[in-house]
């Protein structure tokens, strides 16, 4: 145990050391001190600028308390649409999304949608002006961060060479259509910023301010967004801030904004236009209010469309997102022609009319005796071997199954529902007669007969005027004498009701006993 001196001599020790570290303690200001720093005070207040010290206003005005009764009382405005059609309407004066892989034609199919929409002219089912009304015209800025100048300029041309409806409008169509190619320069609007947050660059100012110059501007493209982005794909967040950016212009100009964006390799592969959502985030598709997606015809479609001409070069559109109107139940199919330009392809015409020519083509072959079995061996045709009912349901002969397995190999794949519509469809053109009559040949199935092919119809035997023929002549016994219960057969059917008429009521109690609350009719 320390002694007490020890101790003594430590707390001395310990005070000396906090005197040699701590500085002095700082003396009290005098009264004067204290008033030179008020004077100190007053003169730099003096000097400083009169606006330094006023309160900070609101850059944006607190909300306001407002009821429904303006939208209970008031009818609602008309929406305005881009695009008009069943199932193809596109909302104006919102974001608007077009999803595609690359190559496969989504800048030609802005280009002239912007086109459409500069010179009031229609475009297969994008519709821009209802019929026996006045051309409606839009300004469109289109900004293009892939294509440069060079490429614009040849694709233009094209368009406007093989385009239809271009050629009469084109003062419209240079007065309304603005295109810029931005390669090689700073085309990002949204970025990180210091602190990693998504924030809006120089460039979305002088977007801004361009369109501000400009005026009346009612659509804008962005073309692709990949150029124009900034920040993460696959990040969520990052999408919407993107989708709320584009929003800013659309509400500050009273515009639609348009960007395109590249698919995903996943879909690129499935190839399935109805599942198409961009690539990344799923937040570019549910934070837009429409969306357009395009696919090119792969190898398993053109199967089932039995190989349309050309069928590499066709594509589908299809609106697969609206939020303000009813979704298309089809798609529309486009072929690339000239230069990549797109025209409106029916090819379920196209096929149709393919299945038709097969089906007459077997018919005449049929009648003719150039078919054969499966052997080999030659079917021979009779007045009755082909029959409507035979040849869309149930096959009974040699050749009806031979036309049924040429028409599925052919690619049709409901042959009831198919065949029944090309046999109709034949028979409005005059090139077969099909016989509904009650002795239509095989029981009432009606008879099919190629008209200008095969052995020629029975002829029927000539008769005196007046003498009936004695084959449908009905076996009844002869009658010397026809009185008037003979002659007057309502007669016969008051009397026979009034035989049956016991056994009905009788009939009639037996139900009331059983279910006496039942009234009788």
């Amino acid at each position: 145990m320390p002694s007490s001196t020890d101790e003594l001599e430590n707390n001395h020790l310990d005070k000396l050391l906090m005197e040699t570290i701590r500085p002095p303690a700082r003396p009290m200001p005098t009264a004067e001190e204290i008033e030179e720093i008020r004077r100190k005070v007053e003169v730099t207040k003096a000097n400083y600028p009169e606006e330094e010290f006023k309160r900070t206003e609101l850059a944006r005005p607190l909300l306001e308390w407002r009821g429904v009764g303006y939208f209970l009382d008031n009818p609602a405005p008309e929406q305005k649409l881009l695009f008009y059609g069943k199932g193809w309407a596109i909302p104006d004066k919102c974001v608007i999304a077009i999803f595609a892989a690359g190559a496969t034609g989504k800048t030609f199919l802005c280009f002239q949608l912007a086109a459409c929409l500069a010179t009031g002219i229609n475009f297969g089912p994008f519709v821009t002006t209802m019929q026996f009304m006045p051309p409606r015209k839009k300004k469109v800025l289109y900004l293009c961060g892939e294509d440069p100048r060079d490429i614009i300029h040849k694709r233009m041309r094209q368009i406007f060479a093989h385009m239809p409806g271009l050629a009469d409008r084109r003062d419209d169509l240079d007065a309304n259509l603005c295109i810029h190619s931005l390669v090689g320069e700073d085309r990002v609007m949204i970025a990180f910023d210091q602190q990693k947050n998504p924030a809006r660059t120089q460039v979305f100012d002088w977007l801004c301010n361009s369109i501000d110059k400009m005026g009346g501007v009612g659509l804008i493209v962005i073309d692709p967004l990949s150029k124009f982005f900034g920040l993460n794909e696959n990040d969520n967040v990052h999408g919407a801030a993107w989708i709320a950016m584009l929003e800013t212009i659309s509400v500050k100009y009273d515009a639609a904004v348009l960007f395109t964006h590249h698919e995903s390799k996943q879909q690129n592969k499935s190839g399935d236009i109805q599942t198409s959502t961009g690539r990344g985030a799923g937040s570019f598709r549910d934070n837009v209010r429409a969306a357009i997606s395009m696919v090119k015809m792969d190898a398993a479609t053109a199967k089932k469309f039995n190989y349309p001409s050309n069928w590499k070069k066709l594509v589908a559109v299809m609106p697969t997102k609206s939020n303000y109107s009813e979704e298309a139940e089809e798609l529309q199919w486009f072929m690339r022609g000239d230069g990549g330009v797109l025209f409106p392809a029916n090819i379920e015409k196209e096929q149709r009319d393919k299945l038709s020519t097969a089906l007459i083509e077997l018919l005449r072959q049929a009648v003719n005796g150039q078919l054969f079995d499966e052997k080999g061996n030659s079917l021979s045709y009779t007045r009755d071997d082909l029959t409507f009912r035979g040849l869309t349901l149930t096959p009974k002969n040699p050749l009806e199954k031979a036309i049924r397995a040429a028409m599925k190999e052919a690619g049709v794949v409901n042959l009831e529902k198919e065949l029944s519509r090309q046999l109709l469809r034949l028979e409005i053109e005059n090139k077969i007669l099909i016989d509904r009559s009650p002795d239509g040949g095989r029981a009432n199935k009606q008879r099919v007969t190629v008209i200008g092919y095969g052995p020629p119809p029975e002829a029927e035997p000539e008769t005196e005027p007046g003498v009936q023929d004695k084959e449908k002549q009905p076996a009844t016994p002869y009658l010397p004498e026809v009185d008037y219960y003979e002659k007057n057969s309502s007669v016969r059917r008051i009397e026979k009701s009034t035989e049956d008429l016991p056994a009905t009521r009788n009939k009639s109690k037996k139900r009331e006993k059983k279910s006496p609350g039942r009234k009788r009719k």
